[in-house]
């Protein structure tokens, strides 16, 4: 590797032509080395010589030529390319000089010229080459290409035919979503059904509304894998209603319910800012219908940041502010003040004021300051002794403490916002001692705290006391 990377960044302008002279004069693997090397230094001057090398007896020169001319044959050279391609017997040629001729089409950038080429050869090419001819056409991406893919699907060879489904599935745009779907729901292609399903869901997933082109592919499939492949499409690129709707459905078919299951649970997600109801909804159905681990989690975890700003403890009593000089926020914070060292020996004041939806702004307490401590201080009744999980934000660090002992120990800086520390704890029965102590670097000063169940759902039966 460090071989190949000094080859490419030698800086000698004679470096070219020293590459191409070894060509002639040492093994294959060597050669195919040189090939690489002359290909990733964008040597224009070697395209020539890969042309010839294209065609060499051994295997390993000629793909390594094929993937070169990939990288550097250009405008002049198209005609040679197809010819090349035309020529070639070898499947495994073939299929490397699609895949090269197809970037050199991208890199000329003319799409008539590209598809004027490939149809001047058509012309004159052997039942044999005619395949792979179509192939290349389906690379152009030209009106005028797909014309003659189309007509090809209406020949009786089924090798031609073959070709054309291909290239129709590895069109670029969506300018063949409508061909691709007829052969989905055309019984004269069903062998190729995989090969059209593929290419088709790869357009919808790029276009502008793959909601739409998802549910039509549902609508014409119906292998079990087939459903599946769509789903999953559906799942990860749509977000429409229509397309909830649709996942949804398949919630009670119990060889695809998991894949629905991650499919609701992904749209749902993206769906959430713009109908919150209908995706809390839909959630909840997975979570009733979809008995598996790794869905139910995920989907729960959708649910609970839908829930992010709900049952923050807004009762607290607090102390402070706390600084020395010389001290910036990250020393503040590992500056152990009297509410830590002796929290009933300091003077607790009811918090009164930056009372907000979910956090507490301090600044509303003790003005703006900076490189600044302040302590909070509650207590918490539970029923019984149980797991939970603390779940907090801060502006700028946070640090907590349950019946004494420490929980949250980790200065970072930032904006505050829900549950960005997650940490587990356990409450005991009856009243439990729940402080905070919350450090300022500069700017805001914000701390928020909740209680849930360890999966981070909703907790009930907790009150609070702020004492």
């Amino acid at each position: 590797n460090v071989a190949r990377a000094a080859l490419r960044a030698l800086p000698a302008a004679d470096t070219n032509e020293k590459l191409l002279q070894l060509l002639n004069d040492t093994d294959a693997k060597i050669q195919a080395e040189l090939i690489h090397a002359l290909a990733a230094r964008g040597a224009d001057s070697a395209v020539n010589p890969m042309l010839r090398s294209a065609t060499d007896p051994d295997p390993t020169v000629r793909r390594a030529a094929i993937d070169a001319l990939g990288v550097l044959a250009d405008k002049p050279h198209l005609d040679t390319l197809v010819k090349l391609a035309a020529t070639n017997g070898s499947q495994e040629d073939q299929e490397s000089l699609v895949e090269a001729i197809g970037k050199a089409f991208v890199r000329v950038g003319d799409r008539t010229k590209c598809a004027g080429a490939v149809i001047a050869e058509l012309a004159k090419a052997s039942a044999a080459s005619r395949p792979v001819l179509i192939r290349l056409l389906g690379k152009s991406a030209s009106p005028e290409g797909l014309s003659e893919i189309r007509n090809s699907l209406k020949e009786g060879k089924p090798e031609l035919r073959q070709a054309a489904v291909r290239a129709l599935a590895e069109w670029p745009d969506a300018t063949v979503s409508g061909d691709l779907l007829a052969l989905l729901t055309d019984p004269r292609h069903a062998e190729h059904k995989g090969v059209v399903l593929a290419g088709y869901l790869r357009l919808a997933a790029q276009s502008d509304d793959p909601g739409t082109m998802y549910v039509q592919a549902m609508k014409n499939v119906d292998a079990v894998n087939d459903k599946k492949a769509v789903l999953e499409g559906l799942g990860l690129s749509a977000e429409s209603p229509q397309a909830l709707d649709v996942a949804l459905e398949y919630l009670d078919d119990a060889e695809l319910v998991a894949a629905a299951g991650i499919a609701t649970m992904r749209i749902a997600h993206r769906l959430r800012n713009k109908d919150e109801a209908r995706a809390r909804d839909a959630l909840k159905q997975v979570l009733s219908k979809v008995d598996h681990p790794d869905v139910q989690k995920r989907t729960q975890d959708v649910l609970n940041e839908l829930d992010q700003y709900e049952d923050h403890v807004l009762e607290w009593v607090t102390v402070g502010p706390f600084q020395e000089s010389g001290k910036d926020g990250a020393a503040i914070y590992r500056t152990a003040f009297p509410p830590e060292t002796d929290p009933d020996g300091v003077d607790w004041k009811p918090l009164t004021q930056g009372i907000g939806s979910w956090a507490i702004n301090l600044e509303s307490t003790y003005g703006g300051l900076d490189f600044v401590a302040a302590d909070l201080r509650t207590r918490v009744w539970s029923d019984v002794e149980q797991d939970v999980q603390l779940e907090m934000g801060s502006d700028d660090g946070i640090k907590a403490g349950l019946n004494g002992k420490l929980l949250y120990d980790r200065w970072g800086e930032g904006g505050a916002s829900p549950r960005q520390k997650l940490v587990k704890a356990r409450l005991l029965k009856g009243w439990n001692g729940l402080m905070l102590k919350v450090v300022d670097q500069q700017g805001g000063w914000v701390g928020a705290c909740r209680i849930r169940q360890p999966d981070g759902t909703a907790l009930g039966g907790l009150k609070y006391k702020a004492e």
